[in-house]
């Protein structure tokens, strides 16, 4: 909506923020793409020679990561390589796709039409196993959709993918320093980029510690058609984050919800759900049903239908956990 504004009054050439903004609410989560009013922020910004959009594999990393560890994060379905690199290796070498160039390793962006095409028929095939029967036709969508890259940034460059820049900013705004995204944003590739990949780095050492936390003490509680965790040692800023990354640990058929309290000297306690796109795609709008529990208890939410969340008061989780349960009796 910014973006609209602005180009009421001409600034056009700001449309790539519409598209970086849009990937980093995850408006393409379900579709895998961009549609409706950001497809045509999209052509705006290709017509401008801003952004390039292609059909990829939706594998994050597309540039900074070398390939094996971008893969070993891929999916919400629990795979053999799914968190374990030399699966990945071994997996890459079964299907001839080199992972180095010289010393450097490759990344997905250096891959050839041919070696994707190779890797996305065996992700097809080993997903495939993995899922019940009446997923199988969802499964290509889980692997490819498209990307954009920013083409006034350099090649290699975490600004360079509309994730992995959105992840950037997303990572300033998570730990208080939106100045430095906003400095960014508007042209400083010195001190404030080095800034920002600074706190990325923080940001993803922050998830880690938080993730090892969660799977060391086996803090995920299966209930019959949901699971959980608390996580009361977790940002209220990240626990959306964190239920997203922890579900490939889970049970993938169920929703995963995360709660921890609000902070900042505010009363309440902040719940977000995360499911695999899977449950999407089978007519489940996650969103709309987390909106209706939360009011049951005082509460209110809403969101996406893979990513949403509430806020509810303090001492509810128990109640809520229980007609959340109960309401996803034959949904789930």
């Amino acid at each position: 909506m910014t973006y609209l504004l602005a180009r009421t009054f001409g600034y056009t050439d700001l449309s790539w923020m519409g598209v970086l903004s849009a990937v980093g609410d995850m408006q393409n989560s379900f579709s895998g793409k961009l549609i409706g009013l950001n497809k045509s922020i999209l052509n705006e910004s290709i017509q401008q020679n801003l952004v390039a959009s292609q059909n990829d594999l939706s594998i994050y990393g597309r540039q900074t990561r070398p390939i094996y560890i971008a893969l070993s994060y891929f999916g919400d379905v629990n795979l053999p390589i799914t968190n374990n690199k030399t699966e990945c290796q071994m997996l890459l070498n079964k299907l001839d796709i080199p992972m180095k160039n010289g010393r450097k390793y490759r990344s997905l962006c250096d891959l050839s039409v041919d070696e994707k095409g190779r890797l996305f028929s065996e992700l097809v095939r080993m997903l495939s196993l993995e899922v019940p029967s009446r997923y199988v036709k969802y499964v290509p969508k889980l692997i490819s959709g498209d990307s954009y890259e920013f083409l006034m940034e350099e090649k290699y460059s975490p600004l360079r993918d509309a994730s992995e820049f959105s992840t950037a900013v997303n990572a300033c705004g998570r730990h208080k320093h939106h100045e430095v995204a906003m400095n960014v944003l508007k042209g400083d590739r010195g001190a404030s980029l080095d800034e920002m990949e600074q706190l990325a780095l923080e940001h993803r050492r922050y998830l880690a510690q938080k993730m090892e936390w969660i799977r060391g003490d086996e803090r995920i509680i299966p209930m019959n058609n949901l699971q959980y965790f608390e996580g009361s040692e977790i940002k209220s800023e990240v626990i959306g984050t964190i239920a997203g990354m922890i579900l490939s640990y889970g049970d993938w058929k169920k929703p995963i919800v995360g709660f921890t309290p609000i902070g900042d000297e505010k009363e309440g306690i902040k719940v977000s759900l995360r499911c695999s796109r899977l449950l999407a795609y089978d007519g489940i709008h996650f969103g709309n049903l987390i909106r209706k529990v939360a009011k049951k208890v005082g509460g209110n939410g809403g969101g996406h239908s893979v990513a949403c969340g509430a806020y509810i008061p303090e001492g509810s989780t128990d109640k809520f956990l229980k007609i959340f349960d109960e309401s996803l009796k034959g949904v789930v």
